[in-house]
């Protein structure tokens, strides 16, 4: 008899909600899925300075009605924002300026506010009023490779470097010495390579900036080697 009592009170405990969720009932809300980015692509270039802005839709695990929050902002820190809505469609046409770099991203908030994250941001150029100049691309290092030991009184420098613009003629501002932040050995070097002479047991710094005709300039990163 005993153990009759102690089910049927153990069965009443739990169809009362006692062996429920936490809070006396309150179920958990999870956030919706981050919204993935349709258009513009990253890294898109002279699309119309009118742009529509596609993202797919997001799922909410509870199934409730997904809203979204798009930025669009000229830093890719969203430090100052262009335009910054919350829509309940996934697109949305902004009017921007020509000739600009531009990032955005998206997020989704559900019905009780529990919003996702950002999505990735994306940048894209729009296209400029007139026939646009685009910025060389970084240089790239040919040798000494990174952190390479040399043993020789001259090394030569080499690197290379393209431009979008293939009718741009490129020149090379080429900075070298001993400290971390070089100085400038070369202005204007119309050669993808430079030669200098070194002193043993020495690391050395050196990096390059790629200039085209319009006055476009790129600044490539610091490499270093030593000298045995």
């Amino acid at each position: 008899m005993k153990n009759i009592i102690v089910l049927s009170l153990l069965w009443i405990f739990i169809s009362c909600g006692g062996g429920g969720s936490k809070g006396g009932g309150e179920t958990t809300n999870n956030p919706p899925a981050v919204p993935g980015l349709i258009y513009p692509q990253s890294n898109m270039l002279c699309i119309n300075n009118v742009v529509t802005f596609n993202w797919k839709a997001s799922e909410d695990p509870e199934g409730d009605t997904v809203k979204y929050e798009i930025q669009v902002s000229d830093s890719n820190s969203f430090s100052s924002l262009l335009h910054s809505e919350i829509l309940t469609g996934v697109s949305r046409t902004f009017s921007l300026e020509k000739g600009l770099i531009y990032y955005w991203r998206v997020k989704a908030v559900d019905a009780k506010d529990a919003a996702s994250n950002f999505s990735s941001a994306y940048q894209f150029y729009t296209e400029g009023v007139a026939v646009t100049n685009y910025v060389p691309f970084l240089p790239s290092l040919v040798k000494p490779t990174l952190n390479q030991v040399v043993n020789t009184q001259s090394v030569t420098l080499e690197w290379d470097a393209v431009d979008v613009d293939t009718s741009d003629t490129l020149v090379y501002d080429v900075y070298f010495g001993e400290n971390s932040n070089p100085s400038l050995v070369i202005s204007d070097h119309p050669n993808k390579n430079y030669t200098l002479s070194v002193s043993s047991a020495k690391t050395y710094y050196w990096r390059v900036e790629v200039k085209d005709n319009s006055g476009a300039k790129s600044t490539g990163k610091v490499w270093l080697f030593k000298t045995d």
